[in-house]
């Protein structure tokens, strides 16, 4: 049933999306393979806070650039999650700690799955769920700024004598469109995943006071946060990153060339 399921998905891209879905195929695949890279290089003792932002950085690289080659559009994107990756690598470490969502949650020690299993995995807890955060948001925060720089960039080309405030106000603009879908796609999507989570509190009698305690929900909790801060964060980089691409005389100049 899986195989079936896999070889329709695959067969609806190609059909549909042409070359394009060829090349989002391989993009996929590419990135599946440096996701199993990123977890048994984790696996093999090494820290997984910079092995993580490491893999995220080359599969945003492999994303953005692989389908289109390195344009104006393609690198604005890439220097926005990139910053967005600093930004969150550092507070999602400094929170995460703050919080105590390290390790695993009294929930999951008691699920039979874990049950005689050892909970030591002799790494860093908080190195992982900082890394499990970064892990979450890439995709979301790809989507934005590619979001953002495609709708600018067709902007600037009907309207090429915009200057570099103009586009950037542009820019926010399309952004505040696509925030309320975000925020909704990533809520509905963390909800989906935290179903049976949700009905297991409900079976076994949770008060609300505490399920917004327990470390499970808020460690689902604050990926949703992060997500979402991140993706409002890329919208504003991406605007400003590009519109200086597409106004700055120096590199007007060198793309002339």
């Amino acid at each position: 049933m899986l195989l079936a399921l896999v070889l329709i998905l695959v067969l609806l891209i190609l059909l549909i999306g042409g070359d394009k879905g060829a090349t989002s195929l391989i993009t996929l695949t590419a990135n599946c393979i440096l996701l199993s890279g990123i977890i048994f290089l984790i696996y093999a003792g090494y820290p997984p806070l910079p092995t993580t932002v490491a893999g995220c950085i080359i599969i945003s690289a492999v994303t953005l650039f692989y389908p289109e080659g390195i344009s104006k559009k393609s690198m604005a994107s890439f220097l926005s999650v990139l910053i967005v990756i600093v930004l969150m690598m550092a507070s999602s470490y400094i929170m995460g700690g703050e919080a105590n969502i390290a390790g695993f949650s009294e929930e999951a020690q008691l699920e039979d799955e874990m049950a005689g299993l050892s909970t030591n995995i002799r790494t860093d807890m908080l190195d992982v769920a900082a890394a499990m955060i970064i892990m979450s948001l890439i995709g979301a925060v790809l989507d934005a700024s590619v979001s953002i720089s495609s709708s600018l960039y067709e902007v600037h080309q009907n309207h090429p004598v915009m200057g570099l405030a103009e586009l950037f106000h542009s820019g926010i603009r399309i952004g505040r469109d696509i925030i309320g879908t975000t925020t909704n796609t990533l809520f509905f999507a963390y909800l989906g995943e935290s179903l049976m989570l949700i009905i297991r509190f409900k079976i076994e009698g949770y008060s609300l006071a505490r399920i917004i305690n327990s470390k499970v929900f808020f460690q689902e909790f604050i990926r949703i946060l992060f997500s979402g801060a991140s993706c409002i964060l890329a919208i504003p980089a991406t605007a400003y990153i590009l519109s200086v691409f597409l106004t700055h005389p120096r590199f007007i100049q060198r793309e002339s060339r």
